[in-house]
């Protein structure tokens, strides 16, 4: 699973997991359920976390990424 971590023009950060497997996708959507991180679905193969609270409440549970 490939994770990117980006910055839009506003100044925000979010986060992307883009996985081909369908139950990759499905466990990381069902453990951001599980701590109550809201998420989308992009495209097919990517799940995105953007909102300023939801990537606060990763960066709490895992660290931000360097």
């Amino acid at each position: 699973m490939s994770a990117y971590i980006g910055a839009k023009r506003r100044g925000t950060r979010h986060v992307s997991k883009s996985n081909v497997s369908a139950d990759i996708r499905e466990l990381c959507c069902w453990a951001l359920d599980l701590v109550d991180v809201p998420w989308r679905q992009s495209n097919h193969k990517t799940i995105s976390v953007s909102t300023r609270a939801a990537v606060a409440r990763l960066d709490t549970l895992i660290g931000m990424k360097q």
